[in-house]
């Protein structure tokens, strides 16, 4: 009895596990239509908060081949498999949904996980912060006995803290663009990508400075249209895509864009003229003007005059040499 014990004990776990493991599915998770297949974690973020009612959620279960399940909202690597960590007593796994159907997609609202009883922090949380994790329990768990059948579970993280501005904005031109590159300042939230604006009030074409309805330094740019969505700190753009005519200045602006989708506040504006290749600082100065701080300009080919004089020195030499050769054969 006590070889059996020995024997068949360690080979029952064995066969539990994988059985146990041959029933678990792959579940992706999306907010509001965007896909996090190929990022680490799903974020919820601070848009999606404002109005929880209104957000979607969908869960993808493709794999399942129940027709209902019971949905589980924990924080962190809690097993909602497990019997005890579904006690109503001491219940980590709070229930959120019971007999929902496996449709694929599975789709509730944002809502429905607030008023499960766990706090999702949508007031300060950072991509730094708290995990949590959906469980999908095919069927109807047994209290008291731990979960055998199909089953999936999805980690995703609450996230409403923005970007910071980004700073030091330098300016330099390479033939018809402007090289615009920047420091995106954030020590500890993960910048996934950035914003370029062209100023959307009424630039003065003698300061560069803005009036009317304008972008500013520290707010957020809610109504405009980025003309650059580049994923690192740098971006060359072209005095045609900026609508720029020969002359015609504007101001730049650029945000942070996070993981989550957070969309940080604008940097302070620096300003673009498109001149000929002489240079705007050279315009300037030939004209009177100072030179202001992160000005630059693209470059105007084939409209400098330097190649004429050449050949009309050339031309002017010539002719003194054939008129000295004239006289001194008189």
């Amino acid at each position: 009895m006590n070889r059996c014990l020995r024997l068949c004990i360690p080979g029952l776990i064995a066969l539990w596990s994988s059985l146990a493991a041959a029933q678990t599915r792959t579940v992706t998770m999306t907010v509001e239509g965007v896909d996090f297949a190929d990022a680490e974690t799903p974020f919820v973020n601070k848009a999606n908060c404002v109005d929880p009612s209104t957000t979607d959620i969908e869960l993808n279960v493709p794999t399942f081949t129940g027709t209902t399940a019971y949905i589980y909202l924990t924080i962190g690597a809690t097993d909602c498999k497990v019997a005890t960590n579904r006690d109503e007593s001491t219940d980590p796994c709070k229930l959120v949904f019971t007999d929902i159907s496996l449709d694929s997609p599975v789709t509730f609202h944002l809502s429905d996980l607030t008023a499960s009883g766990i706090d999702l922090n949508c007031t300060s949380s950072a991509s730094t912060g708290t995990t949590y994790t959906l469980w999908i329990l095919s069927g109807t768990p047994v209290n008291n006995q731990d979960f055998t059948g199909e089953n999936g579970n999805v980690d995703f993280k609450v996230d409403v803290s923005a970007p910071t501005a980004p700073t030091d904005l330098p300016v330099s031109r390479s033939g018809e663009s402007f090289n615009l590159s920047w420091n995106d300042g954030n020590s500890g939230e993960v910048v996934d990508s950035f914003r370029v604006y062209k100023q959307t009030g009424t630039v003065d074409q003698t300061s560069c400075t803005c009036t009317g309805m304008c972008l500013q330094a520290g707010m957020a740019a809610t109504s405009a249209t980025p003309v650059a969505s580049p994923g690192s700190t740098s971006v060359t753009i072209s005095a045609s895509t900026l609508g720029l005519a020969l002359g015609d200045k504007t101001q730049l602006l650029v945000s942070g864009v996070d993981l989550a989708g957070n969309e940080g506040v604008l940097s302070a504006p620096v300003c673009v003229q498109h001149v000929m290749s002489a240079g705007f600082c050279d315009v300037q100065k030939a004209n009177g003007f100072d030179c202001p701080n992160g000005c630059s300009a693209s470059e105007m080919r084939g409209h400098t005059t330097k190649w004429i004089w050449f050949p009309l020195a050339s031309l002017i030499a010539a002719a003194v040499w054939v008129n000295l050769r004239r006289k001194n054969f008189r």
